[in-house]
């Protein structure tokens, strides 16, 4: 069996790093770092919205903080007509004169794992995966081939309907549960045909993590993907994904982490997704 390394070290802020290792039975081998996305560090930020509520003590529009979890938000726009930004809205599940809530369709995402969106008739747009039910890796953008989520793609869409300016660099991120994190690493990594790949992870012992999810997608019932040599998914997710999180046990602070991601058949295709949640 061939095995190459791929030239990549990422440093992530001052306290995660990821080596990537493919290993494989074809030409996929020679793929180079421009064909797959890399791993990719957010900030996370308290929104404008929030500080400028905390001042007055108001939360009027109402958005439901105690609802979303990870989220991405931009405010395009000083005002935004609720009427058209509809269109971009796979279901609507509030509707008030001052804003609009409901889902929108993402390329790689099923119904159910739609993000929530949210829309303010004075700019705002917030994408979010709720807090409780589902895993935050549900960002990791399948589907796409460069620099990325499933939020920021969410809010894309609403923009183009009002056809206003999006930036990707303009794009915020927070998570509503965790308001003292202030960092996000959302890794991606696939494999096609006979493969195995792998990446490392080594988190600071001075960090402080508040969570690490996973999402996991695959065409076949042979495919897996392990966490330092044991598995903890494997079979068929497609279009629905298995999701799900790590505990602080299973991911030691200081330890190097190897997770690898599997497909056992000719045609067959697996790719795992992971989020984490930190404070430097």
């Amino acid at each position: 069996m061939k095995k190459s390394l791929i030239r990549r070290l990422f440093i992530l802020s001052v306290i995660v790093s990821v080596i990537v290792v493919s290993t494989a039975m074809n030409s996929l081998m020679n793929r180079t770092e421009d064909e797959r996305m890399e791993n990719v560090e957010f900030r996370l930020a308290t929104p404008q919205f929030l500080l400028a509520s905390a001042a007055t003590l108001s939360r009027d529009p109402a958005f439901p903080e105690n609802e979303a979890g990870i989220s991405a938000y931009l405010r395009p726009a000083t005002s935004i007509n609720l009427t058209i930004a509809k269109s971009a809205f796979a279901t609507i599940d509030e509707e008030e004169l001052d804003y609009i809530k409901g889902t929108v369709a993402v390329n790689g995402m099923t119904e159910d794992e739609y993000p929530y969106v949210w829309v303010s008739s004075d700019g705002w747009i917030i994408a979010y995966i709720p807090r409780d039910y589902k895993s935050e890796a549900l960002i990791t953008p399948f589907g796409y081939d460069y620099k990325t989520t499933t939020l920021a793609e969410a809010i894309k869409k609403v923009c183009n309907a009002i056809e206003v300016n999006f930036d990707y660099d303009e794009v915020g991120y927070y998570h509503f549960k965790f308001p003292d994190a202030n960092g996000m690493v959302v890794v991606l990594e696939s494999v096609t045909n006979i493969a195995t790949d792998e990446f490392w992870v080594n988190i600071s012992k001075d960090a402080t993590i508040y969570n690490i999810s996973w999402v996991y997608y695959s065409n076949g019932g042979g495919n897996w993907a392990k966490l330092d040599g044991k598995t903890f998914v494997s079979g068929y997710a497609n279009p629905h994904k298995k999701w799900g999180f790590f505990s602080e046990s299973e991911f030691t602070k200081g330890v190097d982490h190897r997770v690898e991601v599997h497909s056992d058949w000719s045609y067959g295709w697996a790719k795992i997704g992971l989020v984490i949640i930190y404070k430097s």
